[in-house]
């Protein structure tokens, strides 16, 4: 809790220097190829950000948003929440969104998910941004959270939904919903100089991200395959046990799901 605690602290009082550091550091680099991991969050897709940048590969960021009205948004959100801080991709977002249209090639790697699971991680992610979320520091007001997300589940599809409609689509005029191919396990969609590889994150073992790695980086692997490695995994948090017993009292199947639109192909 407490090193969660600095880490807000340093974010708040920092972000102006992160920022100027960021524009200045892009300034230098080479326009020949970027490689994004551009996703909506909370899909799994920082175990390839992190098994990339052992290769080596040049200009390879991790990011959730472009789109500078959705960079807006996010950050009054931030900015009003108990949190009351950037966070570091949004600030590599206003920064790279400058500069987007002097690179010469552009590889995206995208990845969807279940809505409903991908909602409940990504409202724990966030957890600090609401002080009611806490009865004591390390114990979470269960009642609450359940409550909150009993309200907002309804939603979580047509949530996903609203980011390839308005960051692929809006940003690099890319449709996944028109251009997925369901037998397709990993989807590579090229536009002009832009190359999209999409895939669910349910598809995403240690055999599919090394197939992944290996069209980004361009030649085949001496290792069979690399090991997935789970980045901000749940079950080394501090509210761990209480997450599951959220989860159980959340039954999916119980929940209206009205406003799930009709993209179901790309989730499972």
């Amino acid at each position: 809790m407490l090193k969660n605690k600095l880490r807000l602290i340093f974010a708040r009082f920092f972000s102006k220097i992160i920022a100027f550091g960021l524009r200045f550091y892009l300034y230098f680099i080479s326009y020949d190829h970027l490689t994004l991991i551009y996703t909506p969050g909370k899909v799994g897709s920082a175990s390839i950000y992190n098994n990339l940048k052992k290769f080596r590969v040049n200009n390879i960021f991790h990011l959730h948003y472009l789109n500078p009205l959705n960079i807006k948004n996010q950050i009054a959100l931030e900015n009003n929440s108990d949190r009351k801080s950037i966070p570091f991709h949004l600030i590599l977002s206003i920064a790279l969104h400058e500069k987007l249209k002097l690179f010469k090639k552009i590889d995206i790697i995208c990845l969807s998910r279940n809505p409903y699971q991908r909602h409940i991680s990504s409202y724990f992610q966030n957890i600090y941004r609401d002080k009611k979320n806490f009865l004591q520091d390390d114990f979470l007001d269960e009642n609450y959270i359940v409550g909150k997300l009993k309200k907002s589940l309804p939603f979580a599809a047509k949530e996903m939904d609203y980011w390839f409609d308005t960051e692929l689509k809006h940003v690099f005029n890319i449709d996944i919903f028109k251009e997925f191919k369901e037998n397709n396990i990993i989807n590579c969609i090229q536009k002009n100089n832009i190359t999209v590889h999409f895939m669910k994150t349910e598809d995403l073992n240690d055999k599919n991200q090394s197939n992944l790695i290996m069209k980004i980086i361009g030649k085949n692997l001496t290792n069979k395959y690399i090991p997935i490695k789970k980045i901000n995994d749940s079950s080394k948090r501090f509210y761990s046990n209480q997450y599951i017993s959220i989860k159980n009292q959340l039954n999916l199947l119980e929940i209206k799901l009205e406003l799930f639109k009709v993209n179901t192909k790309i989730y499972k």
